[in-house]
C-alpha cells in the first residue's frame, strides 16, 4: 500500500481496555439486576452506537435512563483507566517504525478525556492530531473523520485506518480510506472478517501493510 497517513482508533486498538470495559458493564448489570456476561459474550455483542449493545444485554431504556448508564460508565472508566490501563505491548515499537508517516488518533471518546488519556500514556506528541468527539455517549466518529480529512487535507487513497471494530470499517468505507482491523480489541475476529478483507491478530502486523 502507498500509505502516507495512518489513523488509529484508540480504545481496543492502541490501548488494552476491554477487560475494564467488561468489568464496568458487569457492575452495571449487577446494579440493575441483570445477568452478567463473559468476555466471549461481550466481544460478540459490543457495537456502535454503544446504546445498542446495552439493549442486547437487557437494559430497557424506556425504564432506565441511558444518560445515567453513560455517566456511571465514564466515571468508572476514568478511575480504572488511570489505575490499570496500558498500551498493547507492540504499540511503541511499531510507532517507532512509522515515524516517517503522518499519524493520527480518531476516537469516539470525548475530546478532553481522550487528550488526557493519550498524554498520560506518553504518546501524545507522536501524533499530528488527536481527534475525539463532544459526546460521552459513544455514538461513533464518522463526523469527526470527515472533519479530520478537511482540516488536515488528507489524500483519502493514501490513508489507512487501523481499528478494532466494524464501525471502524464503516468509517473507512464512508471516507474512502484503506482499512486494517486488529482482532485483539472489542469485537470478535469472526465479526471483523465478515466485513473487512484485512484482519490481523496483533498490532505489529500493521507493518505488513505499509511500504
Amino acid at each position: 500500500m502507498n500509505i502516507k497517513n495512518i489513523i488509529f482508533d484508540f480504545n481496543g486498538t492502541l490501548i488494552d481496555d476491554r477487560k475494564i470495559c467488561l468489568d464496568i458493564l458487569n457492575e452495571l448489570l449487577r446494579k440493575y439486576g441483570l445477568k452478567e456476561v463473559s468476555m466471549d459474550q461481550y466481544i460478540d455483542i459490543f457495537d456502535f452506537p454503544v446504546i445498542e449493545y446495552y439493549k442486547k444485554v437487557g437494559f430497557d431504556f424506556s425504564k432506565i435512563s441511558f444518560n445515567d448508564i453513560a455517566v456511571y460508565f465514564n466515571k468508572r472508566f476514568l478511575e480504572l483507566f488511570y489505575a490499570e490501563c496500558q498500551l498493547y505491548p507492540e504499540v511503541i515499537s511499531t510507532l517507532d517504525k512509522l515515524k516517517d508517516k503522518n499519524l493520527y488518533i480518531l476516537s469516539a471518546s470525548e475530546q478532553d478525556n481522550l487528550d488526557n488519556q493519550v498524554k498520560h500514556l506518553g504518546i501524545y506528541n507522536r501524533f499530528k492530531r488527536v481527534r475525539g468527539t463532544n459526546s460521552t455517549h459513544g455514538k461513533g466518529k464518522l463526523d469527526e473523520a470527515f472533519s479530520l480529512i478537511e482540516e488536515e487535507g488528507l489524500n483519502r487513497e493514501e490513508t489507512l485506518l487501523v481499528g478494532d471494530s466494524t464501525h471502524d470499517y464503516e468509517v473507512a468505507q464512508r471516507c474512502g480510506f484503506k482499512c486494517l482491523l486488529i482482532a485483539s480489541g472489542h469485537q470478535a475476529k469472526y465479526r471483523l472478517e465478515k466485513v473487512c478483507p484485512s484482519v490481523e491478530d496483533d498490532f505489529k502486523d500493521i507493518l505488513k501493510y505499509i511500504d
